[in-house]
């Protein structure tokens, strides 16, 4: 799994199951490959 977070809570998702993290202040998400997009918020 791989989620987008402040980097203040990196670990935390980290101990939830993810396996990539993407500081979403510094990095691009759109740069993953070989993911499934889930619920997207309308």
């Amino acid at each position: 799994m791989a989620t987008t977070v402040s980097a203040a809570n990196a670990d935390f998702v980290r101990s939830l199951g993810a396996d990539t993290v993407i500081d979403s202040r510094t990095q691009d998400f759109e740069l993953l490959t070989g993911y499934d997009l889930g619920p997207q918020p309308r």
